[in-house]
């Protein structure tokens, strides 16, 4: 037997022994498409979706779609335009949101001083805590710094929900439409 599924038995039976809600526990050990959920940001994983043109070593293979989407920079005044990705593949089959990554043509860029520096001091509570201020059910989501090609990326990583839609329960005006989020969405 797969050490992987025994590993995935054990905590299963841990967390219904617990009494915790049986969606919980599907929630807590998969991911789309099966997946365990500490794969999400394995070095196989990443490295899949860090592709790179054999031609041209500095261009990305994969394009945006339904589970990823790439940013140049990380910044948290563009914390609404998370969310709203994030919200999008909490509905759908998760999905990874990788920063540092140049657009048209899609290439290596990395994140550089200060917006590496914000990425690395990110607050898991913080954010958490905003993300839930804005969104109904909690959005499941993880984070790293990976290192590719001598440069350092950031990469959040959502994990689908199991109950769905995920929702914005409250108003966020901001100055540019596109970081602004709206109640209901």
């Amino acid at each position: 037997m797969n050490l992987e599924i025994v590993i995935l038995f054990l905590e299963m039976r841990l967390l219904s022994n617990a009494m915790m809600p049986y969606g919980y526990i599907i929630n807590r050990l998969t991911m789309g498409r099966g997946k365990s959920m500490r794969n999400a940001l394995s070095l196989e994983n990443l490295t899949g979706i860090f592709r790179v043109s054999s031609k041209e070593p500095s261009r990305i293979i994969n394009r945006e779609g339904t589970t990823i989407e790439f940013k140049e920079s990380y910044n948290h005044g563009n914390m609404a335009q998370y969310f709203k990705a994030m919200a999008a593949f909490a509905n759908n089959q998760g999905g990874y949101i990788l920063f540092g990554i140049g657009d048209k043509p899609r290439r290596l860029i990395g994140l550089k001083d200060k917006s590496l520096s914000q990425f690395e001091e990110l607050k898991v509570e913080d954010f958490t805590k905003a993300l839930l201020d804005y969104f109904s059910p909690e959005i499941k989501w993880e984070h790293c710094t990976f290192e590719f090609h001598g440069m350092s990326f950031g990469v959040i990583y959502v994990y689908p929900l199991l109950h769905k839609p995920c929702i914005c329960k409250k108003h966020y005006d901001a100055q540019n439409a596109k970081y602004s989020l709206k109640e209901g969405d």
